[in-house]
This record gives structure tokens, C-alpha cells and sequence, in this order.
């Protein structure tokens, strides 16, 4: 999943055509099924540190 691979939510939601909300609900919805995705998207952001390259997705200002 996207945001196990360490995207950020609004790296998922433009290319989605989603709403941010959506997207965090979704997410919500995903931890209590599948516990632990949170801490996965936490521990690959620690890995990656501050500078975590973006997906390469134009995304507007």
C-alpha cells in the first residue's frame, strides 16, 4: 500500500483525484483491520529521514 511505502496523504490523494479527508478515513478504517500500518508508514519515514523524495507527481502550489 502507498501509504506503507511511506507516501504522504496528499502524495496519495492528488494522483487519486481524492479529497485528503477521504484519504484519511480510508486510512482509519484500513488500521483497524489491518493493525500496524501506521507504524510501518512511521518507521519508513524515520528510515528515510527529512529529505524523503517526493513521488515525482507534479502536484500544485
Amino acid at each position: 500500500m502507498m501509504h506503507a511505502a511511506g507516501l504522504k496523504v496528499r502524495e496519495i490523494a492528488y494522483p487519486c483525484h481524492a479529497n485528503v479527508a477521504a484519504i484519511h478515513l480510508h486510512l482509519r478504517v484500513r488500521e483497524e483491520h489491518a493493525p500496524g500500518l501506521h507504524a510501518a508508514h512511521a518507521t519508513v519515514l524515520a528510515e528515510c529521514g527529512p529529505d524523503l523524495p517526493s513521488t515525482g507527481v507534479a502536484m500544485p502550489q
